[in-house]
């Protein structure tokens, strides 16, 4: 291929046409040449060389696809023919695209774990000895939510035997994970009182004292 030196395949033919059915071989201006031989192994000299032919650049990956769970990110596309390896470029928030040798996968997906806040977009460049497709259209922003603040101190009123409890919205919370110590108990479990609203109130309830603390909650964690 290219500028690498000749070499045998080998094998003898014995028509004036031989065919490679569906090859996965990658071609970069492969030339080929052939000699004739008889019975006894006697061959001629060389022919000249072939016009020279390449295996296709890849097609151009279609939209990629990308999706947030939790901390983590995974970005897929569709499996492109002759591609021996894919180019992955990121956009952060609404910077410049970063260079094109930043990331590389040689499947149609790629994902990282624990990532930083913020928002992405990517797009998808194929492969192969031979060059590069143009890059896809870029991904649906995705966006990676980051920790809310804590809220502050919570607010609890008593009206005879009902008591309700507010506290500040925070930027970015999805809910609230409300905590309670009644007397001299501990406090009750993360997760047991969630709620999407900034207030809570409870009727009819027992006497006797209680305190409240909030956590601030998103698909990154709780303050």
């Amino acid at each position: 291929d290219g500028s690498s030196s000749w070499e045998t395949s080998n094998l003898s033919y014995y028509d004036g046409l031989h065919v490679w059915h569906n090859p996965t071989e990658i071609l970069k201006e492969r030339n080929y040449r052939i000699r004739s031989c008889n019975s006894e192994n006697s061959c001629s000299s060389w022919s000249s060389a072939s016009n020279r032919i390449s295996t296709p650049k890849p097609n151009t990956p279609n939209k990629p696809v990308a999706v947030v769970n939790g901390k983590d990110i995974a970005v897929e596309w569709n499996e492109v023919e002759w591609a021996t390896k894919y180019k992955i470029q990121v956009q952060w928030s609404h910077a410049e695209f970063a260079s094109i040798e930043d990331y590389e996968s040689i499947t149609n997906t790629i994902s990282w774990q624990d990532t930083y806040p913020g928002s992405r977009t990517y797009r998808i460049q194929a492969c192969n000895a031979v060059g590069c497709s143009s890059l896809s259209a870029p991904s649906e922003q995705v966006h990676l939510a980051s920790v809310p603040a804590r809220p502050a101190k919570p607010q609890a009123s008593a009206t005879g035997n009902k008591i309700q409890v507010s506290w500040n919205a925070v930027y970015g919370a999805t809910y609230y994970d409300l905590s309670i110590k009644y007397g001299l108990s501990d406090w009750t479990v993360s997760g047991r009182y969630e709620y999407q609203g900034t207030s809570i109130s409870w009727p009819d309830l027992e006497v006797g004292t209680r305190l409240y603390r909030v956590k601030a909650c998103n698909s990154a964690g709780c303050s």
